[in-house]
Order: structure tokens, then sequence, then C-alpha cells
């Protein structure tokens, strides 16, 4: 899992809110979007190797992952 530590978002994301859960289960919700600049905590694991769980506000969401790694620097000096 990634960092523990609070990240500030570089740009707008979509995010998944999460609305409880049911038979253990994660039940979605509606799709938000989280603006440039909110500090969000990742606190678990998504519901695939592509997202993680992340809390916002008091409310926990669904990201994905790219959407909040920064990219490696290395890619644009090729």
């Amino acid at each position: 899992m990634l960092s523990q530590h609070p990240i500030t978002l570089s740009k707008d994301i979509c995010a998944i809110r999460i609305e409880g859960t049911e038979h253990g289960e994660f039940q979605h919700g509606a799709i938000a979007r989280l603006p440039s600049g909110t500090e969000l905590k990742i606190v678990g694991d998504g519901f695939n190797h592509r997202t993680v769980r992340v809390e916002c506000n008091e409310s926990v969401y669904f990201v994905f992952l790219q959407d909040i790694e920064e990219p490696d620097s290395s890619y644009y000096l090729s």
C-alpha cells in the first residue's frame, strides 16, 4: 500500500464515493470530483489493483492510483 502521509492533489480527479457496506462488501455511491488542492489520505486497498481507498473531508472514496501518483519525470526526458 502507498504512503500513509496526506496527499495534496495537483489536479482535479474523479472519485467513487463509498456509501457503506453490505454483506462485508463496500457499496459504491455517486461519482464525485475532488478538486486540485484537496488533501486526502490513503486508508486501504481499492476494489482492484489499480485503485485505493482514501479519506477526504470525513468521506471515503475509491480513486485510481494513476490519478494520485506523481508521474516519473524521466518519462518526459527521453
